[in-house]
C-alpha cells in the first residue's frame, strides 16, 4: 500500500484497494481469536449480520446523498443486523473510494461515517449529537458539511494511524462488511447494551410464542 497517510491528496489506485482488501480477512480473523471478557463472547454467540441487495443513494439524509456520491462513495450492501433470533436493525452500507471508510445510516436520518483500525478500535463520524456507545471508538461529531466531515475523518485516520502505529481495515465488498459487524460485537458491545439486547430479543420471543399459544387454542 502507498503511504497514503503521509499525503493528504492522496490519489485512489484501485491495486492498493485490492491490497487492503486481501489484508482485511486475516486482519479480522486476528481479532475474532483475540480473548474477551464473557458479555462480549456472548454477545458475539448471539449477533447476526445478514447482507443483501445493493441500497441506493436515496436512503442516505438527503443533506448528504449529493455530497456522498460526488465524493466517490459506493453502494456496497444493506445489512440486516441484531441478536437472534430476531434481526432487527436494517443499514445500508456505503464504502469510500479509499475502500476503508463505511458509511451507514439509520432511518434515513442519522448517518455513521466510519474508519476500523487492525488493533480493534474505529473513529467514527456522526450527525448524531450524542455520538454512540461502542467500545474503543472515538465518536466525532459531524459539522453540518459532510464534505468537510469526510476530508476531517481522513485526517483523524491518518493522525491515529501515525500515533498507533496500526492500520486501517478495507471494508469494501459485503464479505468483509459482515466480518467487521462480527468484530463489533465481539470487541465493541458494551455490557449494558448487550444485556439490554439480549433481555429485548427474549421478550420478543416469549410474547411470539404466547401469541401462537393463545391462536392455537
Amino acid at each position: 500500500m502507498n503511504d497514503w497517510h503521509d499525503n493528504r491528496e492522496e490519489s485512489i489506485d484501485l491495486g492498493d484497494v485490492a491490497a487492503g482488501a486481501d489484508r482485511a480477512s486475516q486482519q479480522f480473523e486476528e481479532l475474532l481469536r483475540q480473548p474477551v471478557p464473557l458479555h462480549s463472547r456472548i454477545s458475539q454467540w448471539f449477533g447476526g449480520a445478514v447482507a443483501y441487495g445493493k441500497p441506493k443513494f436515496s436512503k442516505l439524509p438527503p443533506s448528504i446523498r449529493e455530497d456522498a456520491q460526488a465524493l466517490g462513495f459506493q453502494p456496497c450492501c444493506n445489512v440486516l443486523w441484531g441478536h437472534y433470533p430476531i434481526l432487527m436493525m436494517s443499514t445500508p452500507q456505503f464504502i469510500g473510494p479509499e475502500g476503508f471508510v463505511k458509511l451507514e445510516c439509520y432511518r434515513g436520518n442519522r448517518f455513521y461515517m466510519q474508519t476500523m483500525f487492525a488493533d480493534g478500535s474505529a473513529i467514527t463520524h456522526t450527525n448524531n449529537p450524542v455520538g454512540g456507545t461502542n467500545l474503543k471508538t472515538t465518536y466525532l461529531q459531524s459539522s453540518g458539511d459532510f464534505r468537510r466531515d469526510y476530508e476531517t475523518h481522513k485526517d483523524a485516520v491518518r493522525k491515529y494511524v501515525s500515533d498507533h502505529g496500526t492500520l486501517p481495515i478495507f471494508t469494501p465488498t459485503p464479505k468483509l462488511i459482515l466480518k467487521r459487524y462480527a468484530v463489533v460485537y465481539r470487541h465493541q458491545g458494551p455490557p449494558s447494551m448487550v444485556v439490554l439486547a439480549l433481555t429485548t430479543q427474549a421478550m420478543l420471543v416469549f410474547s411470539f410464542v404466547y401469541l401462537v399459544v393463545l391462536l392455537l387454542r
